[in-house]
């Protein structure tokens, strides 16, 4: 083999090296911008799922919008209660008493037909008179004896002086109005604790619709 010969066989193989390297070159880097855009396809392909634990005490509660109104026959207090409760008519109606409503479940003891709940749910409306030395801050004092249990939280309601008294199966809620105390009860006495929570949810949605007019 000539000088010549040797020489441009010498050139051939590397011009081929360096061919081949740059060709490997450009295979890696399309590898790593197909590589990128296939994992960006995927991101934006594959849906995110947001997982929540899904919660196990908790009921629902019907939208207010879908309730009924009660408006008592001298038109002076309305508020909005769930279609699921009726109005209730006992053979003995104290005369303090302005509306009584209960669930399909409701049960009354026989001890004491007028107010004792022995199952299902029951809500009432009441009024009494405030006497001078009478205000909810005392009402809270007195039920509040011999029940430690028993929350007594002190708040305004529409301008008056308003006390809510909580207990494991009842929660009343006082407004003082000029000379009438105006007492809101519900009793859930055999009921879930899952349940009690749903009721207690309903009270405070019916206190936020309760209205006074004048009259009263």
């Amino acid at each position: 083999m000539s000088k010549y010969s040797y020489s441009k066989l010498m050139k051939n193989q590397k011009g081929i090296i360096q061919f081949i390297l740059i060709l490997g070159i450009a295979v890696v880097a399309l590898g790593l911008v197909g590589f990128n855009l296939y994992k960006n396809e995927l991101i934006r392909l594959t849906p995110q799922m947001n997982i929540s634990p899904t919660p196990t005490n908790q009921v629902p509660t019907s939208s207010i919008e879908n309730w009924k109104t009660y408006t008592n026959s001298d038109k002076i207090v309305n508020f909005k209660y769930p279609p699921e409760f009726n109005e209730y008519n006992p053979l003995i109606k104290e005369d303090s008493t302005i509306v009584t409503l209960v669930t399909p479940d409701f049960e009354i003891g026989e001890s004491s037909p007028i107010s004792g709940t022995t199952s299902g749910v029951k809500l009432q409306l009441s009024k009494d008179k405030l006497n001078p030395s009478d205000t909810v801050v005392k009402r809270c004092e007195y039920l509040k004896k011999g029940r430690s249990k028993l929350k007594c939280s002190q708040q305004s309601f529409l301008g008056y002086n308003a006390a809510k008294v909580e207990g494991d199966t009842h929660i009343s809620f006082f407004v003082e109005k000029q000379n009438q105390l105006m007492i809101f009860d519900i009793d859930y006495p055999n009921i879930s604790e899952i349940q009690r929570t749903k009721y207690r949810t309903i009270f405070d949605q019916i206190l936020s619709t309760l209205r006074f007019n004048s009259g009263l």
